[in-house]
């Protein structure tokens, strides 16, 4: 089986009646999909796939595109993770993080000097 640390999020495809998908990972990256069978008495879950070498650290959110069927992850490691299924048209794998630079204005106090 894998290794799960935490639940990431629930994955569900509203427009059709598949069962849904727990997004799982560990605290080093590593996010597995496991499909939610509850159609007997007990809860199983079953591996549909790992995702590896996207994430260093944490995930914590996700935005599944059924119609595209690629999956957006963000982690504490500041990445962005596009995944898709091989054979897909779509490029995945880490996209980088924009670089914003910001000007700290250093405000000097006015204070006893109005001029």
């Amino acid at each position: 089986m894998c290794e799960v640390e935490y639940v990431v999020d629930c994955i569900r495809d509203y427009t059709s009646s598949s069962n849904p998908v727990l997004l799982t990972g560990t605290h080093s990256g590593a996010l597995h999909l496991l499909k939610v069978d509850n159609s007997a008495e007990d809860l199983n879950l079953h591996l549909v796939t790992s995702l590896a070498d996207g994430h260093t650290t944490t995930v914590r959110c996700q935005q599944w595109d059924a119609q595209r069927e690629t999956l957006l992850t963000g982690a504490e490691d500041s990445l962005l993770c596009l995944w898709s299924p091989p054979g897909s048209p779509v490029k995945t794998g880490p996209i980088n993080p924009c670089k914003i630079r910001a000007k700290l204005k250093s405000s000097k106090s006015k204070k006893g000097k109005p001029y």
